[in-house]
């Protein structure tokens, strides 16, 4: 897992993966008020990126999640969001498995997940054994703007 804030992402240069670098480095120069929720055409056609607005909820109500063939970008544009994140082990009861969306449900086990808290500009990515848990709210439910962009695994 790596998170971080888009106006610091030239320091990450060199540690980045090139490909996540890349994708974040299209995040930062778009325009988001410029453009509609749904799929966003960008040069990166072998990734996709996602632009919508999302309700958070509170954490208990949440259910942690995993892909298997791809890693997640999430970056918020406007509200505020916390993220739980937990390494994937054994521990965990897998709820829901759609491999047709690349997607697992686990069990919300609050006491084993950290938690992170991102503000407009912020991000967080997700590889496969990162179990990871979004849209919870800070404080009380409330509206968040933001794209998860979706890297295939293949790419690295």
């Amino acid at each position: 897992m790596i998170s971080g804030h888009i106006s610091c992402l030239e320091k990450g240069r060199i540690e980045l993966p090139k490909t996540i670098f890349s994708a974040l480095q299209t995040l930062r120069e778009l325009d988001f008020s410029m453009l509609e929720d749904g799929v966003i055409a960008t040069p990166h056609t072998d990734m996709k990126f996602t632009l919508f607005h999302a309700r958070t909820m509170l954490a208990s109500d949440n259910k942690p999640e995993t892909h298997s063939l791809n890693i997640d970008i999430h970056y918020l544009i406007s509200g505020a969001e916390s993220q739980g994140y937990q390494p994937l082990s054994e521990h965990l009861r897998v709820m829901k498995c759609d491999d047709s969306q690349d997607i697992r449900f686990y069990e919300n086990q609050p006491h084993r997940q950290s938690m992170i808290t991102l503000g407009a500009g912020g991000f967080s990515v997700y590889f496969p054994w990162d179990v990871h848990m979004p849209l919870c709210a800070v404080g009380l439910p409330d509206e968040v703007r933001k794209v998860v962009v979706k890297v295939p695994v293949h790419l690295f």
